[in-house]
């Protein structure tokens, strides 16, 4: 049998979600819906455009920049230098940021046209980061453990019988049941 079985399960895991290093995420997804999902997704843009903001306010070395976007995502989430000098790298051929160097290390400063860059796409830029927002908040309330069981419940489900099937299934039910209420007594509350 195949995980499709699942079904609602499926729906509620909505891709392959990572634990990194003890700390929630790698990254936050854009869906349709404008949820907030926890997945891997093609980043390359923010990481940009989180540098040139950094560095709207103050020249730094890629190793500030790295510890900086570290700050801004509350620790869930560090880019690795591998991350930060191709996109560095990027930016300079395009322009919108210029280095020099400084003792022994690369300093690097957003150039006018960078702001200019930034400031086109600043309302993306905040939509992303309230999404951060959202995620810290998040990450506060669910356990870490939950986080580290998807991936392993993704890769047994073809092994489980349709009696453990069930009783995940009844589990996850049980857990959205349990928290839709604990929703609908917040709205409930907050209406009045």
């Amino acid at each position: 049998m195949e995980c499709e079985d699942l079904g609602e399960v499926d729906s509620a895991v909505k891709g392959q979600v990572e634990y990194n290093n003890e700390k929630l995420i790698n990254s936050i997804s854009d869906d349709i819906s404008g949820d907030i999902l926890i997945v891997r997704p093609h980043m390359k843009g923010f990481v940009r455009l989180l540098i040139l903001r950094i560095l709207k306010d103050k020249e730094m070395h890629g190793y500030e920049i790295m510890k900086k976007i570290g700050e801004m995502f509350g620790g869930i989430y560090e880019p690795s230098p591998g991350v930060i000098y191709p996109n560095l790298q990027f930016l300079e051929d395009q322009g919108l940021v210029e280095s020099k160097k400084v003792d022994r290390r690369t300093v690097y400063r957003i150039t006018e046209e960078g702001e200019r860059y930034l400031e086109q796409r600043g309302d993306e830029l905040e939509a992303f980061l309230e999404k951060i927002e959202a995620v810290k908040e998040l990450v506060k309330i669910v356990p870490k453990d939950f986080f580290s069981l998807l991936p392993e419940l993704m890769s047994k489900c073809g092994s489980l019988t349709e009696d453990q099937r069930r009783e995940i299934r009844l589990a996850f039910e049980r857990l959205l049941g349990d928290i839709r209420k604990i929703l609908w007594e917040h709205n409930e509350k907050t209406k009045n």
